[in-house]
């Protein structure tokens, strides 16, 4: 149970920074709709924040852990 619960904050947190980095550039290439951006920080460049796609990935991952009924399945995916 702690191995899977170490594995899926690990890969949720790169998944979430992956996904509002593609997002970004997608939008600033223009390949991708217009979506509200947070910048989280005043300090640091690239600090930023999508909660449509957050809520997205929330909901991805609802299903997925809900797809799978127990952490046994979990940890042998990862």
């Amino acid at each position: 149970f702690v191995i899977a619960t170490i594995a899926v904050v690990i890969d949720s947190q790169s998944l979430i920074s992956i996904s509002f980095s593609c997002v970004k550039q997608a939008m600033a290439l223009g390949c991708f709709p217009r979506l509200k951006i947070v910048h989280t920080s005043r300090k640091r460049m690239g600090q930023i924040y999508i909660p449509v796609i957050n809520s997205f990935l929330m909901i991805m991952y609802i299903i997925v852990v809900s797809a799978f009924r127990s952490t046994t399945d979990i940890t042998n995916a990862y």
